[in-house]
């Protein structure tokens, strides 16, 4: 906190705190005119913002935003949204001052509401809870920032099935980090891991960097590792801030021996933090026979259509998925053969002019 006032004055820090208070990030260092207009005369970060060039390293807890190139639309934007939350946040029931952090796990905005007005530290934001999560859009991303005052740690994974990624999945990984940072999320949540069941140290360490400095958790993929505590240690090694997990078993309860293991392994160099079957009746149990830092599960009920219109005969939108050993280790993707056989047949169906594919 010193450091903070001797950098940018006793008024930005105040200011920083808040942000903290609020889930928010803190901006600082050679911000434009253009973002201090945007953020209005009265603002009280408008001088901080101003401060000549000056910039201060992130301390714990308050990860600092740098928008430093005049005319830099994509980082202002995100600076923009991390200020807006700040000086706009949503009102939410406070959190309790003891006890251990509930994170839920959200895929749309009316979740995450919930989550909020519950009581929940933190969201989780993902797409497809069908296939354990995969990376929100950007659209739902920014929504929820908008609409909850809590952080969001925000899901990449850009499919099910196993975490052994080619490097096109690669890719797709690292231009979602950049949007979740622009996006102006708290968080990163991810995981890697090679063909032999360790974790792919080589790619977490590029991820961890390319996402900082927002912290990175590795989530369930160290369920499926060869060996769940070594996971732990090598999380360590590449810089990881928290790693979710069941204890490598099917849920909290049943893993929750080998989950006081990677807290014993961790020794409060990352939070751990128990996942898995998690419910409201066996919430307490979890953390105390885990010892885990935190607790994460998504605690859902079915909510109803508003839809009075329905077909006669049911018609789903998606495949029904069937739990089986091979289930998480298969992925549906296009097979050429098959495109370019369709793309054959419908070439005796169609004559005349075809219409331009937009």
């Amino acid at each position: 906190m010193e450091m903070l006032i001797s950098a940018l004055g006793a008024e930005a820090a105040n200011a920083a705190l808040r942000f903290q208070a609020h889930g928010g990030v803190f901006l600082a260092g050679g911000v434009t005119a253009k973002l201090a207009a945007r953020l209005g005369a009265g603002s009280a970060l408008r001088d901080a913002y101003l401060g000549k060039g000056r910039s201060v390293a992130a301390y714990e807890g308050c990860p600092l935003y740098l928008v430093t190139r005049e005319g830099d639309e994509l980082a202002l934007d995100g600076a923009w949204e991390c200020a807006r939350r700040a000086f706009q946040p949503v009102p939410r029931p406070p959190p309790a001052s003891r006890g251990v952090p509930l994170e839920v796990c959200v895929d749309c905005v009316a979740s995450a509401v919930a989550a909020e007005r519950g009581g929940a530290s933190r969201l989780e934001l993902c797409a497809n809870l069908l296939e354990g999560g995969t990376t929100p859009s950007a659209g739902l991303l920014r929504v929820v920032l908008r609409t909850c005052a809590l952080p969001v740690h925000a899901m990449v994974r850009p499919r099910g099935g196993d975490f052994l990624y080619s490097e096109a999945e690669l890719e797709v990984m690292r231009e979602e980090i950049r949007e979740i940072k622009r996006a102006g999320a708290a968080g990163v949540v991810l995981g890697a891991l090679r063909a032999d069941g360790s974790v792919d140290e080589l790619v977490l360490r590029e991820l961890v960097s390319l996402a900082a400095p927002l912290p990175l958790t590795f989530h369930r993929a160290v369920d499926v590792a060869a060996d769940p505590v070594a996971a732990v240690e090598a999380c360590v090694r590449c810089g990881v801030r928290r790693v979710l997990s069941s204890g490598g078993a099917p849920d909290a309860t049943a893993g929750a021996a080998v989950l006081r293991r990677m807290v014993a392994a961790a020794g409060g160099r990352l939070t751990v933090a128990a996942a898995g079957g998690l419910s409201e009746g066996n919430a307490a149990s979890i953390a105390a026979a885990s010892g885990a830092d935190e607790v994460h599960g998504s605690l859902r009920c079915v909510q109803g259509s508003a839809m009075l219109h329905r077909p006669e005969t049911p018609v789903y939108m998606g495949s029904q998925k069937v739990h089986g050993r091979e289930t998480e280790f298969e992925t549906k993707v296009a097979d050429r053969e098959r495109v370019a056989a369709a793309v054959a047949a419908l070439q005796t169906v169609y004559s005349g002019r075809r219409p331009a594919v937009e």
